[in-house]
């Protein structure tokens, strides 16, 4: 993360300088805390700080949310003893990083007591959310109760090395024996694309959106960016072979944040049609997702909608463009 924030330019350079927050953060204070505080960011926070977002699934269970009862008591102190277990991970994980606020959507959004009002206003809002994150951790496979964590057998993220001994064709007299990792060939889609977090809707913008993602795989974590992707098997460089279509599409998209930025002028123009293209990708990846409600079809694809309206100056019709009409009913 470190190396990212300082050494990327591609992830920091083209991001906006000016501070926005979510209307509500928790302040998870320091190393050790053993309870948060619900804050309104425009009173509490006076001078620029960074704050970290959580994609998680909710599952069956019974969590605590934010709701017009509970929203004063958690003003004054909200025991961390009473948060799920994924929820109490991510909050150690953000103090150990001495990121001091942190977002949680069923923590900040206000999910009972009002009709749904502050739902459809924070909702409008969710892809600066993302966007200003200072880092998104991802629940990949960890259900509320489960934790990000697993327990796991630090042999399998160990890297079997073997030589491969090869003949030179110009001279067979010569072998020549290259290192070679073994590693599974569906990896990426084992660990990761088939989680039960990445095939849910809502995760798509939250994924594409944040300049960087820690993943937490059943058996190790994974770091994207707009220029990596890393694992602890592979802290170095991710083998190409092994990543997924989307994984080179975050990169892509990353690319194209660089044209919302005031600098965008200094980059070669990006023709319509690269642009137009690369929107069917992404919503080809969020089609094939699951909402749990149909009515947040358009709502939770919102924020890349709003992000690609920027670059290509176009009207947007429920998924569609208006100079790209034919080509977008065919597909």
């Amino acid at each position: 993360i470190r190396r990212c924030e300082q050494d990327h330019t591609q992830c920091t350079r083209f991001r906006s300088k000016d501070s926005w927050y979510p209307t509500r953060l928790l302040d998870v204070g320091s190393k050790g805390s053993s309870s948060i505080v619900l804050v309104r960011s425009a009173q509490a926070i006076h001078k620029k700080e960074k704050y970290m977002t959580l994609s998680h699934r909710w599952g069956d269970s019974n969590i605590p949310t934010l709701t017009t009862n509970t929203i004063i008591p958690w003003a004054q102190e909200l025991s961390i003893k009473i948060l799920p277990k994924t929820f109490q991970d991510f909050i150690i994980l953000a103090q150990r990083l001495q990121v001091r606020y942190v977002w949680i959507d069923s923590l900040c959004i206000i999910q009972q007591g009002d009709d749904g009002n502050d739902w459809r206003i924070e909702a409008l809002t969710m892809d600066q959310v993302y966007m200003n994150s200072y880092c998104n951790v991802s629940a990949d496979w960890g259900s509320p109760k489960r934790g990000l964590y697993f327990q796991r057998d630090l042999r399998m993220i160990d890297k079997p090395n073997i030589d491969w001994r090869v003949k030179r064709q110009r001279n067979p007299d010569v072998v020549a024996v290259e290192k070679c990792v073994m590693v599974e060939n569906e990896f990426w889609e084992d660990q990761i694309s088939r989680s039960p977090l990445s095939i849910r809707g809502w995760v798509v913008q939250e994924r594409w959106l944040c300049p960087r993602n820690l993943r937490f795989g059943p058996r190790e974590v994974f770091f994207e960016c707009g220029q990596t992707t890393l694992s602890e098997r592979f802290p170095k460089a991710f083998p190409k072979p092994l990543l997924e279509g989307d994984v080179i599409l975050k990169s892509s998209f990353s690319n194209l944040q660089m044209l919302q930025s005031p600098q965008a002028a200094l980059l070669p123009a990006t023709p319509g049609t690269e642009l137009y293209t690369a929107w069917g990708h992404v919503l080809s990846k969020y089609s094939r997702c699951y909402l749990t409600y149909a009515s947040d079809r358009i709502v939770a694809f919102s924020g890349i909608a709003k992000f690609f309206r920027l670059l290509v100056d176009d009207n947007y019709v429920a998924g569609l463009w208006l100079r790209n009409l034919a080509s977008d009913m065919m597909w």
